[in-house]
């Protein structure tokens, strides 16, 4: 809906301005906002791409942790995933499902298994069946990734894991990747992510919400003022 765009675009706009101009209350709720809103946003737009790209690695014979972070991006994955065997870690199932969803992946009865980008410590196992983690939403911390990847990349394992990092030129995306310290070239999973040590985002997150909101008043484009709100300036005669 394009008016709904639009709303949505004016309120990211409005949500910037508070971040970088507000008192430190009004930053700190604008900042959650902005942050909320855009890196959903994002994931909804790549959602389908995402889950293209796991779709080819299951047919390629891998099973797959997908990492993410939003309920309306898991409700995309597993729509476009359908026929596919997709079972779900998250902080919304109960622990006998998720008990029910590991097992399932061990047994070699599902495919692809949606991890929450934080809901995944102390998960072991997966190292057996998988060696491909994919991340179809981005986390504000390295640790995180780090953490995920680490469901994989553990004691048992005995294939090189590798990271998948799915991102768009748009949205949350690269504020993010610039952030984490991530290279376009390292985002198609060519890499071991702990080779070299990972690096880390800054800590302070006025500052990196600070960055977000400009790179989204510098992307968005500039509101047209409707006539009748228009500031006109009579100068008189020459």
């Amino acid at each position: 809906n394009e008016g709904d765009v639009e709303t949505d675009r004016e309120l990211q706009r409005r949500l910037a301005q508070r971040v970088l101009t507000g008192s430190f209350t009004q930053r700190g709720q604008a900042a959650r906002e902005l942050d909320l809103l855009l890196r959903q946003e994002t994931g909804i737009a790549k959602a389908r791409a995402v889950a293209a790209y796991v779709r080819n690695l299951v047919a390629a014979g891998e099973q797959v942790i997908l990492g993410g972070w939003h309920r309306e991006v898991y409700r995309i994955w597993t729509e476009a995933l359908a026929d596919l065997r997709v079972v779900m870690f998250t902080g919304s199932e109960s622990q006998p499902q998720k008990r029910a969803a590991r097992q399932a992946i061990l047994d070699g009865a599902a495919d692809v298994i949606i991890i929450s980008l934080r809901s995944g410590a102390g998960l072991d196992g997966l190292q057996d069946r998988i060696a491909h983690v994919v991340f179809g939403e981005l986390d504000w911390s390295p640790e995180v990734h780090k953490q995920l990847v680490g469901r994989a990349r553990r004691r048992g394992q005995t294939r090189e894991v590798t990271a998948h990092y799915l991102w768009t030129d748009g949205g949350s995306d690269p504020v993010l990747m610039s952030l984490l310290g991530l290279k376009a070239s390292q985002a198609h999973g060519i890499l071991n992510p702990y080779a070299g040590g990972v690096q880390r985002a800054p800590e302070e997150d006025e500052g990196r919400m600070r960055a977000m909101a400009r790179a989204v008043l510098e992307t968005l484009p500039e509101p047209v003022v409707p006539a009748e709100e228009a500031l006109v300036i009579d100068w008189g005669d020459p």
